[in-house]
């Protein structure tokens, strides 16, 4: 592709190469640059004349040329006076355990999946700090009881929640986090036990069961839908999480729900939600599977991910 140094400039369809013509006179040349992809609106119109940085994405028609994953926790210093996209990702929470092999611990609850908008000025330095998933119960120490819940993910003043844990043993699941999408845990797998509340809940424990190997936990919700509830000696599904598209990246599924608990293993939601005694996936904010036995699932850590002109 040929850039003109004025008038419409034809950037639809797959790009491949580009160049400037001519070069001479075009003095912002080096401040332009262009990722191969597929650009709309079909043209855009190139300045006449100019003495100061234009970004190429600019009259391309895109809103944010540059992406990064942050990590841990520290600081970020934004380049410039711009508007940029943030997309905050919570902990998943940890699945619950039932503690003797016979009553099922619940799924753990995925992370809240928030994307959206902040202002911010150059030399601007803002923290930062990704949320890790929670433990599952047995790894937490705690046999027969509750998972932990994920950890809060947050840049600035911006904030996701973690996934509500997954409840143990005659033990209900813990809440999603108010006023987020991070699903509940689910139910442990006793007498009319509920998966914890949250914007998506958690599924509940199956009641009145025959025999002890049959009471089976309920999934943790996701950040897109609700947990399964417990079968006989089936735990519930984890609920769906989002997908989400940002900057190079995406679109991806984020904070799925763990799985409950149960004889027979059940799978995680959609979003890195972890089987029945499996882990959610990091940087996914899934969350963790309940089990019967030893085998709870720590959730998925969180994720931040910024989008910038």
């Amino acid at each position: 592709m040929s850039i003109p140094a004025t008038g419409p400039v034809p950037v639809g369809g797959v790009v491949t190469t580009w160049g400037l013509t001519p070069t001479t006179n075009v003095p912002v040349a080096s401040k332009l640059r262009l990722t191969p992809g597929t650009y709309s609106p079909a043209s855009q119109t190139f300045p006449a004349s100019s003495t100061s940085a234009f970004p190429l994405s600019k009259f391309l028609g895109m809103t944010y040329t540059f992406s990064t994953v942050l990590s841990g926790s520290g600081t970020w210093t934004a380049s410039g006076t711009y508007t940029i996209q943030v997309l905050l990702v919570g902990g998943g929470g940890g699945g619950g355990w039932g503690g003797d092999l016979t009553y099922s611990g619940g799924g753990g609850g995925g992370g809240q999946v928030l994307l959206t908008t902040k202002a911010v000025t150059s030399g601007g330095v803002y923290p930062y700090s990704v949320g890790a998933g929670g433990l599952g119960s047995y790894q937490a120490g705690n046999p027969s009881t509750y998972g932990v819940a994920g950890g809060t993910t947050s840049f600035s003043t911006l904030s996701a929640v973690g996934g509500g844990y997954g409840g143990g043993a005659r033990g209900s699941g813990a809440n999603g986090g108010a006023g987020g999408s991070a699903g509940g845990g689910g139910g442990s797998g006793d007498i009319f036990i509920t998966g914890g509340p949250g914007t998506q809940p958690g599924g509940s424990g199956f009641p009145n069961p025959p025999n002890a190997n049959s009471a089976a936990g309920g999934g943790g919700g996701g950040a897109a839908g609700s947990g399964g509830a417990g079968s006989l000696a089936t735990g519930g599904t984890g609920g769906a999480g989002i997908s989400k598209t940002i900057g190079s990246y995406g679109p991806t599924f984020y904070g799925g729900g763990g799985a409950g608990g149960g004889t027979n293993l059940s799978d995680g939601g959609i979003g890195g939600g972890g089987r029945t005694n499996d882990y959610g996936v990091n940087g996914t904010g899934g969350g963790g599977g309940g089990a019967r036995s030893s085998n709870t699932g720590n959730g998925g850590s969180g994720k931040i991910i910024i989008a910038y002109p």
